[in-house]
């Protein structure tokens, strides 16, 4: 395996509801207890934020189900991180009130990921990468490089390639010039040329690989981690000559649109929760983020974060090809994801999920 999966996983604490009460138990099946323990802790601690070792050990003696050396387990399962309690310099309170800024469980997201340990050539890290390898290629080679839409799809659409006369843009100028726009012509319309050339150039496959654990990877002119590409595309075509206005999927490997039902200038609007940029487009994509493409083989916390980076990367590669053939852009991941779900027939949003909204005209 490449040093690119050999990352210790994290044993992350799950508190799940259940009749009643709560579970809590640790995600790798150790240290069950741990859970317990720390929901203990909490009704004691006054000053979560300054919790060292000392006030650990003083509250654990008046508790008679915590034992002595239970610090030592929270820290070997990741739970506490003596770095950051025991006086160090990184444990100083933070400048702003995240909390009440808007961190809120985005703060145990960022916490859990930010330390995320890479393995190095240990006993442990190796036993952990053996059993992650073993564990995938006993069930295959994981989720498809892009989503089957066959049970929605109405028409098909194979793409011609673009045409061999490229506008003759400067790279750098491309990059200088790019700006985010929100006005759009309601009387402009794109040729067939600009949806060939955007499709072709940010988010077509213009290679394949092969691995016998992790199944089939393509390569596009974004980067992603693993070459695994969790992002799909959903051309929402307007005003574009040559294509029928509607709500498509882009499958990158045979280089087609298949189309699932109607889209509008109303539906983009209410994509966008009415923003300004979002009337009047020819163009628009919807970019969703494909958590299980990423986390079937990254099987740790930061995997999650990994995702979303990889959607920025196609959503830059996407813009400023736009801007390479001329067209203004407005983009956005504010965009009302129960709508757009909806819109894409998407039931489950821990597997794929709306993320950005990109306009074109």
């Amino acid at each position: 395996m490449t040093d690119t999966v050999r990352y210790r996983l994290a044993g992350d604490l799950v508190l799940r509801p259940a009749a009643g009460h709560v579970q809590v138990y640790m995600a790798d099946g150790t240290y069950a207890e741990a859970g317990q323990w720390l929901l203990a802790l909490a009704g004691e601690l006054t000053d979560p934020e300054g919790f060292t070792q000392q006030d650990f050990l003083s509250v654990a003696r008046e508790l008679r189900h915590v034992p002595t050396n239970a610090w030592d387990i929270l820290c070997a399962c990741g739970i506490i991180r003596p770095s950051l309690l025991d006086g160090t310099p990184d444990s100083q309170p933070p400048k702003f009130p995240w909390t009440s800024m808007g961190w809120g469980m985005a703060q145990l997201l960022h916490e859990a990921t930010v330390n995320t340990e890479f393995v190095q050539d240990d006993v442990d890290g190796w036993k952990q990468t053996a059993q992650v390898g073993s564990s995938l290629a006993a069930v295959g080679s994981g989720p498809p490089v892009t989503r089957d839409v066959d049970a929605f799809a109405q028409d098909v659409i194979d793409l011609k390639d673009p045409p061999t006369d490229r506008p003759n843009t400067d790279f750098f100028d491309v990059l200088i010039n790019r700006r985010t726009r929100r006005t759009f012509n309601p009387s402009t319309r794109l040729t067939e040329q600009n949806l060939l050339t955007l499709l072709h150039f940010s988010a077509r496959a213009h290679g394949s690989l092969r691995n016998p654990f992790f199944g089939d990877h393509i390569l596009r002119t974004s980067p992603s981690g693993g070459a695994r590409h969790p992002v799909e595309i959903y051309p929402q075509i307007l005003r574009v000559d040559g294509f029928p206005q509607g709500n498509y999927h882009y499958d990158p490997v045979e280089h087609r649109l298949r189309r699932l039902g109607h889209t509008s200038n109303a539906l983009l609007r209410q994509l966008g929760q009415n923003q300004s940029g979002c009337r009047n487009v020819p163009l628009a994509f919807i970019i969703t983020a494909r958590f299980s493409r990423n986390l079937w083989k990254y099987r740790y916390a930061k995997s999650f974060l990994f995702t979303y980076l990889d959607v920025g990367h196609f959503v830059q590669t996407l813009i400023l090809c736009c801007q390479a053939v001329g067209l203004k852009t407005f983009l956005t991941p504010a965009l009302n994801v129960k709508v757009a779900q909806q819109h894409l027939h998407l039931e489950d949003i821990y597997d794929e999920c709306a993320t950005y909204l990109v306009c074109a005209g």
